[in-house]
């Protein structure tokens, strides 16, 4: 069984899973008296029930698992990257003193600031990790999501951009009530500015390389909708919030996000 599969198998078990627990704790907490095999409440039988879909479940994730490393050493071996299968966990290694990929600072991205673990690396042959699995949170909220990272030709001012959902105009209105982490609009440029949140620190210098014909570019092209895209001065990162890419596709996102990347170098050339 192919990953895809593996992947979507433990999506509908999990959800089966969560179904039966959730509904045996509604009946049982509701007081729902049935007669059902010398249960008293039917909440009994779907709470084994929810443990034999469990099971499997779980053991799916685990082979999963298995799968996606084996495809990322095998996607490793054929474009001369090297993998760390565990490039760093808060608390020691990558995290204890300061946080860098090979010499690039990267304090200044937010996903960073918020990893928890960094893992399958796939580290080039300077020592810098042109693709990354970054955990963030912890126990049942925690995610995976699989970052891209280049470092970027000329300095640059710190931002972040990402497609402007009903949550994020919620989000910005509390914070724009209260003056702090304010989404950057152009008044001249309303389909930018309804299309995308762009934050960061220095304002006029995130203005000033977000030109109109930038803009332009991030509207006409639909797939920037897709991807989180967080810079420092030096290193300028991609992510899908919560994807964690198949091993088969990373290369193909990767070269779509290298090619976003150098439209910005291109700005911060200029800029």
């Amino acid at each position: 069984m192919d990953l895809e599969r593996v992947d979507q198998a433990v999506k509908v078990l999990g959800g089966v899973t969560l179904l039966l627990m959730g509904s045996g704790w509604v009946i049982e907490e509701f007081g729902v008296e049935l007669k059902l095999s010398g249960f008293t409440h039917l909440a009994g039988p779907l709470y084994i029930a929810a443990f034999a879909v469990g099971l499997p479940t779980f053991l799916l994730i685990l082979y999963a698992r298995n799968l996606r490393d084996k495809g990322i050493l095998q996607l490793a071996a054929l474009n001369n990257w090297r993998v760390d299968q565990n490039f760093g966990r808060k608390g020691t290694g990558f995290f204890s003193d300061y946080k860098k990929i090979g010499s690039v600072d990267i304090t200044d991205l937010p996903l960073f600031k918020s990893a928890t673990q960094l893992r399958n690396a796939l580290v080039n042959a300077d020592g810098f990790a042109d693709v990354i699995g970054v955990k963030t949170g912890s126990g049942d909220s925690s995610v995976m999501q699989t970052v891209y990272c280049f470092q970027n030709q000329s300095g640059s001012p710190v931002f972040q951009i990402h497609k402007e959902s009903v949550v994020s105009k919620l989000g910005q209105m509390v914070s724009g009530s209260v003056g702090a982490d304010r989404d950057i609009d152009f008044d001249e440029d309303r389909d930018f500015s309804d299309s995308f949140v762009l934050k960061g620190d220095e304002e006029e210098a995130v203005r000033a390389l977000f030109v109109g014909s930038l803009r332009q570019y991030f509207c006409e092209h639909p797939s920037m909708h897709d991807w989180v895209i967080e810079s420092s001065r030096e290193i300028t990162i991609f992510y899908q919030r919560a994807q964690l890419a198949p091993p088969d596709a990373i290369l193909s996102q990767r070269k779509e996000c290298l090619s976003i990347h150098r439209k910005l170098d291109g700005y911060r050339q200029r800029f």
